[in-house]
């Protein structure tokens, strides 16, 4: 009897990441299609130490380049190396680009975050701001250098993209992404993706 149950359990969950799976590789596929996206965001960060955070942001994507306008900073990156631009400081820090960089804010990683080092459950069909949706939990498969130990996503079931992103890190702190306007295959110069000295007069650029 205990043989069977534990057979039970094993399939259910076996299917559920089976339907997990279909649908972020559907995703997958959708999105690259798409030559270039531009989209816009807002993200709220609540942390065990100081204030929450409230913060909209833009976004335009190419292949590996991608440039995210925040606020406070601007960060840009052609493939080879990453710009952040400090608004009030007028200052730029730059450095190599990495595959590996485990940062949220680079805009191709958090639309497609399942596709490297993770493992995903499927979790239930829900409402969202009007939108039915797909809700699917990701759990990092490194759990020591992670910083997070949990994402939820909420992807539209219908346009195939995701909606919404809810990080859980391991420090308490909550990120949670909302995504708003998605455009597909809009028109963007490389120059979008590189750091241009000129248009900050007085700039201090520091490499990393």
């Amino acid at each position: 009897i205990l043989l069977l149950v534990a057979g039970s359990v094993t399939s259910v969950f076996g299917q559920t990441d089976a339907k997990a799976k279909a649908i972020l590789d559907k995703v997958s596929a959708v999105t690259k299609t798409y030559k270039t996206i531009k989209l816009s965001y807002s993200l709220s960060i609540v942390s065990p130490e100081g204030s929450p955070i409230n913060q909209k942001g833009e976004a335009y994507l190419k292949g590996d380049q991608y440039f995210v306008s925040t606020p406070d900073q601007t960060i840009l990156s052609n493939g080879k190396n990453i710009w952040t631009y400090i608004k009030s400081d007028n200052e730029c820090y730059v450095r190599e680009a990495d595959e590996d960089d485990d940062d949220l804010l680079k805009p191709s990683k958090l639309i497609t975050i399942w596709e490297k080092g993770f493992t995903y459950k499927y979790s239930k069909q829900t409402d969202y701001k009007g939108k039915k949706v797909e809700e699917i939990f990701l759990y990092p498969k490194d759990k020591v250098k992670s910083k997070y130990h949990t994402i939820i996503l909420k992807v539209d079931a219908n346009k195939k993209q995701v909606v919404h992103v809810h990080v859980k890190g391991k420090d308490g702190t909550h990120m949670k992404y909302s995504m708003g306007s998605f455009q597909p295959n809009v028109s963007i110069s490389d120059s979008k993706f590189t750091f241009n000295k000129a248009k900050h007069p007085g700039v201090t650029v520091i490499e990393e």
